[in-house]
């Protein structure tokens, strides 16, 4: 996953240590933001990355509760803005950056359900909810 975010070039992926996300001021040289999956062992391959104004959002995939976002504001600090899937822990990833998008200040989210078909969800940046959109 990649983002630009506040002037720097965030990269988001993941190796045997968990989920990683790293910061470049000049595209060469890398800082980590997040080193330790964010202390979570069931984070695992699938993440993106997207902007909506002042925050960097984080959608990572989780199979045992269902995937998770994150936001930050600073590029360091992280905090989880949803979990358990959206209420299905079935919903456990997106399918990296291609299934999430920002449109009209929200935050739009594709899943992969295996149990009933994929979904949409939108976050609403003003109003801090998660509705669905689609589902099939």
């Amino acid at each position: 996953a990649l983002a630009e975010f506040q002037g720097k070039l965030y990269a988001g992926m993941w190796n045997e240590t968990g989920l990683q996300v790293f910061s470049s001021t000049n595209g060469s040289d890398w800082v980590p933001s997040i080193e330790s999956g964010l202390d979570s062992p069931n984070i695992l391959r699938e993440c993106s990355l997207e902007v909506i104004g002042d925050t960097l959002y984080l959608i990572v995939q989780n199979d045992v509760t269902g995937l998770e976002v994150w936001k930050t504001v600073d590029g360091k600090n992280w905090v989880q803005i949803a979990n358990n899937g959206f209420g299905d822990s079935n919903n456990i990833w997106s399918y990296y950056d291609s299934a999430t998008v920002s449109f009209m200040n929200k935050l739009f989210v594709g899943v992969i359900n295996w149990a009933n078909g994929g979904e949409v969800w939108s976050y609403d940046t003003q109003k801090y909810i998660f509705l669905p959109l689609v589902i099939k």
